[in-house]
């Protein structure tokens, strides 16, 4: 997995990792960073073991990571502090004659109070692997919540340098973010059914309905039903109180709520890609061919679609 991003403020980008997993942040294509890897500090040999801590001229999380930082704490009064300077004034020598003469001395002045955060001091190294690859990685860093600071900080350190950022296991291989496979809906068993099949296999779902509106839910339903549909996937988790009725042949999809005051959705996208979405891509992104609200005049608008489509 590749982060490209200016810099990063959470572990968002992570979330694919389990609790105390060791990893590294680096990049690889090393061809393309010869003039950053120069100002970083490594040799233009880049040979593999060259180990540099970056450095601080780089940028400020590069600042931060070789000198530390500071808390100042503007609610607090301010204290008195000194700073050195190189005091010079002309001293008499004597015979009409004068020297100059230097010495530091501690000035005082006032500031808020604050506190120095030690650097991270993270280091890079160049590793190769045993097929040759090169790599400009960061130590081995547990992945855990204890550890987020050290983490965010590893990661902007590596864009900073780069601007891109490459999460890699203990053996330098990638971690890729995996196909991401939603549960968010049961498939009915294919086929057409008559109602009372129907009505028998969704009463769990009519149950999720307020007591008073489970009529009206059955009556919408049972007239999509009659459409004759291909198959009947029921929402899951956060889909719960949606199903959707598919007419595979009309390239048609119905979803359909349990909630009153809501609407019934028409998709004339597949079905598959569809299953894919979050439901905020469903409901809010206007990828619906139609949207008939639950109100008077739904059972005509419904059979036209259905029976246009």
């Amino acid at each position: 997995m590749i982060i490209k991003k200016r810099r990063v403020l959470s572990l968002n980008d992570l979330r694919i990792l389990k609790e105390g997993q060791l990893i590294r942040f680096g990049v690889s294509n090393l061809n393309r960073f010869k003039d950053q890897l120069n100002m970083v500090g490594f040799s233009s040999r880049l040979e593999p073991g060259e180990t540099v801590l970056p450095s601080p001229e780089f940028g400020p999380v590069s600042k931060r990571n070789a000198e530390g930082s500071y808390i100042i704490h503007r609610d607090r009064p301010m204290e008195t502090v000194y700073r050195t300077v190189k005091w010079t004034w002309k001293q008499w020598a004597g015979r009409g004659k004068t020297i100059e003469v230097s010495d530091f001395v501690d000035v005082p002045y006032k500031r808020y109070p604050r506190t120095f955060i030690p650097p991270y001091s993270i280091e890079l190294t160049l590793m190769i692997t045993e097929k040759g690859e090169k790599y400009v990685v960061t130590p081995l860093l547990e992945y855990s919540m204890e550890n987020k600071s050290m983490l965010i900080h590893a990661i902007n350190l590596v864009l900073e340098l780069f601007g891109e950022c490459e999460i890699l296991d203990d053996e330098l291989k990638t971690i890729l973010k995996p196909k991401i496979i939603r549960l968010n809906w049961e498939m009915l068993p294919p086929g057409k059914r008559p109602w009372e099949k129907l009505r028998e296999e969704i009463d769990p779902f009519i149950k999720n309905a307020k007591k008073g509106n489970r009529e009206v839910v059955l009556h919408r339903i049972e007239i999509i039903n009659s459409y004759k549909p291909d198959f009947v996937a029921i929402g899951k988790a956060g889909f719960r109180g949606y199903i959707v009725f598919g007419f595979t042949m009309k390239n048609t999809f119905v979803l359909e709520s349990i909630f009153t005051n809501n609407a019934t959705y028409i998709f004339d996208s597949n079905w598959e890609e569809l299953s894919k979405l979050t439901k905020a891509e469903i409901l809010n992104e206007n990828l619906q061919k139609a949207r008939i609200i639950h109100f008077k005049g739904w059972d005509e608008k419904i059979d036209a679609l259905l029976n246009e489509s």
